[in-house]
């Protein structure tokens, strides 16, 4: 059970910060929800207490950050050049709110974007992935989103030369 304070992480969501609980009534059971206050966009969201774990609701972890920030200055991977196969890989990845694959997305996104070879899909992936892992970093850090993002942007843009085109 998370209590009010706990920075967590919701895996299609990205990070927040749970601010309390609520109960909704319904006419045959009384629900309990973690209100949880997203870092990325100020929105508040509900999460039912019971299906938090079923859902992938989990604490920000310092470590799996550090892991991703080291996955974002690694040489990027070829992504397939076939639209739906690069589509699928990376939702795949996004999917599983695991924050070293979503850094995969990032970096690999980043590097192909330097090449002019994004697509308007790309770029909204692309987006989600910065989202999500700028909002773990600054839950971990107990910074503001915008450091985080910052701090994120450098990592790429002092990666990005050094990277050969996708």
């Amino acid at each position: 059970m998370f209590r009010q304070g706990d920075r967590v992480v919701h895996p299609n969501h990205g990070a927040g910060v749970v601010k309390g609980l609520e109960s909704a009534d319904h006419p045959d059971e009384a629900n309990k929800y973690y209100v949880i206050e997203l870092y990325a966009n100020r929105l508040t969201m509900l999460v039912p207490v019971g299906s938090a774990d079923n859902l992938g609701l989990r604490l920000a972890d310092g470590e799996l950050v550090d892991e991703a920030l080291e996955v974002l200055v690694q040489s990027p991977c070829d992504l397939p050049s076939e639209f739906k196969s690069r589509q699928k890989e990376l939702m795949d990845k996004l999917r599983s709110g695991d924050t070293r694959l979503i850094a995969e997305v990032c970096r690999d996104l980043f590097h192909r974007s330097r090449a002019g070879q994004l697509t308007s899909t790309d770029s909204r992936v692309l987006e989600q992935a910065r989202n999500f892992v700028a909002t773990e970093l600054a839950a971990v850090r107990g910074c503001e989103p915008e450091a985080a993002f910052e701090e994120l942007a450098g990592l790429l843009d002092g990666k990005a030369g050094d990277a050969e085109p996708v």
